[in-house]
């Protein structure tokens, strides 16, 4: 069997790229030596609805499934892991709450 992505995950894929390669300043060596968190490409990502991604769109998010999940957390440590792991801290809680929590919690 041969996988290939659909043309909307490569559009996602190349996205992320975008945020990855135009965002993310300071590099991760400096990130630690600076003692700084990479917020401004986490805005970005945010701003794209990146950090909601599994989440329904009804609850704000954009509503895909774990493959283009993937596809978002194999990209991001190309430029900082420490963006990569906030992104997918962030999702695994969000989705929790979202799968889990009361509607009211949910709702944020």
């Amino acid at each position: 069997m041969r996988f290939q992505l659909t043309e909307s995950q490569r559009a996602l894929r190349e996205e992320v790229r975008d945020v990855v390669a135009t965002e993310t300043e300071p590099s991760t060596a400096d990130l630690g030596r600076l003692a700084t968190y990479p917020e401004e490409p986490l805005a970005e990502l945010g701003d794209r609805g990146i950090t909601g991604l599994t989440i329904p769109e009804d609850r704000s998010g954009r509503g895909v499934g774990p493959l283009e999940l993937a596809i978002v957390i194999e990209e991001l440590p190309a430029a900082q892991m420490a963006l990569a792991s906030t992104v997918a801290l962030n999702l695994g809680v969000a989705t929790a709450v979202e799968r889990f929590g009361s509607d009211r919690r949910a709702r944020g």
